[in-house]
């Protein structure tokens, strides 16, 4: 998906960071003391947040050359896409969805690891695809679209027509 909208002149993707997503999960896990003297502090809620933001466009932004429409790809960020969707109220979100099955075949072609650590990897990413789609649904079809990958590759201009 990264590829096909990369080629497009107004959007640029860029390479797939990961200092992104630490943070998110840093601001979705900070411990009651922290909160509660974060917002003693005058920081949490909003000045954490808007702070948050701050460092998530420079970063996307300094990814690249500038462009019109600026896309982020780490499928495991969408795990805090409400959180995403409040800091950021113009975005969009595109949820990639790829059979299990193809899924399961890629990590065990990338993983030499034993069985129990390949059911390990699949069982984490079925409950962060339910999270996922879950979330999708709840910031709205306006602002989030499920595509499935299968569909993508067999038919990618009849998909990418969805997206516009």
């Amino acid at each position: 998906m990264r590829v096909l909208l990369d080629v497009h002149p107004w959007i640029r993707c860029g390479a797939e960071g990961v200092v992104i997503k630490p943070v998110l999960d840093f601001r979705h896990n900070m411990p009651p003391f922290h909160v509660n003297w974060s917002r003693e502090a005058g920081i949490y809620p909003d000045l954490l947040d808007s702070a948050i933001a701050q460092y998530i466009l420079r970063i996307i932004n300094g990814m690249g050359p500038p462009a019109r429409l600026l896309c982020y790809k780490r499928p495991r960020v969408l795990l805090h896409m409400e959180y995403l969707a409040n800091l950021f109220p113009n975005s969009k979100f595109i949820v990639m969805l790829r059979d299990g099955r193809a899924v399961a075949v890629s990590l065990g072609e990338w993983s030499s690891r034993s069985t129990k650590v390949l059911h390990g990897f699949l069982r984490t990413w079925m409950i962060d695809n339910l999270k996922i789609i879950q979330a999708c649904h709840r910031v709205g079809s306006e602002r989030c679209i499920i595509v499935r990958y299968e569909l993508l590759v067999l038919n990618p201009e009849r998909e990418l027509k969805v997206l516009t």
